[in-house]
């Protein structure tokens, strides 16, 4: 009997880990239409970006905000976000970008995993590039990783500490979807200035203290 208490504790020891690998490989799932409020209109593609057509923080109860490259929605169909250009046109060349923060706050957040569907366009024409929280380029992936849901190409990346990311390139295409994996807040670090105050303010201390003790 103890012999199979046993067993089935080294059981249970082993399928932890296993639980804990497929809950850290969660992930989100965002499209165009996934706003839970109101949604801008639509832009046609090609043409002038509708007055209310502007995306920026509407998914932000997923944890993703767009820009600082302006984007709109069009219908690929499905529909597709798109960039717009200098002159307001939504031209299917300029780029896509967004960052992560917290779901429903303003407080950065951090991915290891990004994977987007972004058009049609010639398997390895377009590029996935992702940034860290201090702005720094850290991995980048042409679309060349298979096709998502909607038919169309994707670029994937695996990488820890991704805060941005942007989709350029020189062919016409729109983005699909978006996934990613768990967010975690972006460790804020001190500035020079503040390290500095806070050395300053410890070796005043340790005076203080030292003096006290001869004393």
């Amino acid at each position: 009997m103890k012999m199979k208490g046993f067993i089935f504790i080294m059981f249970l020891l082993l399928l932890i880990p296993l639980t804990l690998g497929n809950l850290a490989q969660a992930t989100t799932v965002v499209n165009p239409d996934s706003i839970l409020r109101p949604p801008p209109s639509n832009s046609p593609p090609f043409g002038v970006l509708d007055l209310n057509g502007l995306v920026t923080d509407q998914y932000n109860a997923f944890g993703l905000i767009f820009g600082p490259d302006r984007v709109a929605i069009f219908s690929d169909p499905p529909n597709a976000w798109g960039g717009v250009n200098a002159g307001n046109i939504v031209d299917l060349i300029s780029p896509v970008a967004g960052y992560f923060v917290m779901p429903g706050t303003t407080i950065k957040g951090l991915t290891n995993f990004i994977s987007v569907e972004i058009g049609f366009a010639a398997e390895g024409s377009l590029l996935l590039e992702v940034y860290d929280f201090g702005g720094n380029l850290i991995g980048s992936s042409p679309n060349d990783d298979g096709f998502g849901p909607n038919n169309r190409t994707l670029a994937t990346l695996a990488i820890p500490g991704i805060h941005s990311f942007r989709v350029s390139g020189l062919d016409s295409w729109g983005m699909n979807q978006i996934e990613f994996g768990d967010l975690t807040q972006a460790a804020v670090v001190p500035e020079p200035s503040t390290l500095l105050l806070l050395g300053s303010g410890l070796i005043g201390l340790g005076y203080f203290v030292r003096k006290r003790i001869k004393k």
